[in-house]
């Protein structure tokens, strides 16, 4: 799929996976000969998978956050 399609998959806009290439970070994607940018699905839901996570941990209280460090 091409970055519009993965960032609506996503739930985040294109300019963030731009951003996000640029900085190697977030999926995997691919990047043709014409310099077109692809995203294989499997490769947007494995950095779903990992991510999904780290992200919840953003809309926990403090005092949840330090109970969640303390189990470690």
């Amino acid at each position: 799929m091409n970055t519009v399609e993965a960032a609506e998959y996503l739930g985040r806009t294109p300019r963030t996976l731009a951003q996000w290439r640029h900085y190697r970070e977030g999926p995997t994607y691919l990047k043709g000969a014409n310099g077109r940018v692809t995203y294989r699905q499997d490769d947007l839901d494995e950095w779903k998978r990992h991510t999904a996570p780290a992200e919840a941990l953003v809309h926990l209280s403090e005092a949840d956050r330090l109970v969640i460090d303390a189990l470690g």
